[in-house]
């Protein structure tokens, strides 16, 4: 059985889912809207955090998907990442939800639980912002019914721009010939669902290391075809995307600075239940996706 990872679909696929401003952005050569280099990927890190922990100011692009429900209640079903002040980089299927209308993004969030997110009375974040979807931009040779889930990738732009601060900053696309390799490890920012109904969501991160895409398709290959734009990481034991975690980022360090990141790629799928022990989940390589990505982000 397969599943999507960012909400649970009962179709035929059931095993196997500080401070800048806007102003600063710099002129790059495939986009101007979208942030150069000097400006994108820098987090601050929070060294007495242990283990999986982040700190409030880590992964500073990742933002949860707010969808209204037909009772007009709002649920986070889905992840992405910042790429500028007016755009989210996510999966497809998270733009298609079989319940409720994908009308929002928050960014600058580390726990529902809680407004202002304290890990120490001297250590706050801000408010979360929100900020309305003004338009959902999908691959055009995406389908919602294709088991192979290729060109599962999609924009959304914002009715505003996102005011960046030490918690709202974007994730840097990778250059041409920035793509990973087996054995590296890359790390996905995911949400931690707590509670009897698992409505608190809590930002955390976990290694994975690329998968050999023989090794993926050896559990795959009876209910999909793998892609260039797609690869595969992780396939240990909990370690994993999850419920939640769909169109969210996995990361690695640039090669020029390795306190600097880039998005290396999109959660689009893996094993029910997530977790399992030799299924890595597969990802959209995003560095296939570049000059679509630059042809649609305007002003």
């Amino acid at each position: 059985m397969m599943r999507y990872c960012g909400y649970w679909f009962a179709a035929h696929l059931i095993l196997v889912n500080g401070i800048f401003a806007a102003s600063n952005i710099s002129r790059t050569t495939e986009n101007q809207n979208i942030p150069s280099r000097s400006i994108c990927g820098f987090q601050e890190i929070d060294t007495a955090t242990v283990g999986d922990e982040v700190g409030l100011a880590e992964s500073p692009w990742t933002a949860l998907l707010q969808y209204t429900l037909s009772s007009g209640k709002i649920r986070f079903l889905c992840s992405g990442s910042l790429i500028s002040p007016r755009y989210v980089l996510t999966a497809a299927h998270c733009a298609n939800p079989h319940s409720g209308k994908l009308t929002g993004v928050r960014f600058g969030e580390y726990s529902t639980k809680t407004e202002i997110d304290c890990l120490t009375p001297n250590n706050c974040n801000e408010r979360p912002v929100d900020i309305e979807v003004e338009e959902i931009i999908f691959h055009e040779n995406y389908s919602i019914t294709d088991r192979n889930h290729y060109n599962d990738i999609a924009l959304l732009r914002l009715k505003k721009d996102v005011p960046y601060s030490r918690f709202i900053r974007p994730i840097c696309l990778p250059e041409s010939n920035e793509s990973s390799t087996t054995g590296d490890l890359l790390t996905l920012t995911k949400w931690e669902r707590e509670g009897e109904k698992s409505e608190v969501i809590i930002k955390r991160k976990v290694k994975l290391p690329v998968v050999s895409t023989e090794q993926c398709e050896s559990k795959y290959s009876k209910m999909i075809t793998f892609a260039d734009s797609q690869f595969c990481a992780g396939g240990q034991h909990k370690r994993d995307a999850c419920q939640g975690d769909g169109g969210g980022p996995l990361l690695k360090e640039t090669r020029a600075d390795h306190t600097q990141w880039y998005q290396e790629g999109i959660v689009s799928f893996g094993a029910n239940p997530c977790g399992l022990e030799g299924y890595p989940s597969v990802y959209t390589k995003v560095v296939n996706y570049l000059s679509w990505i630059y042809s649609k982000v305007r002003d």
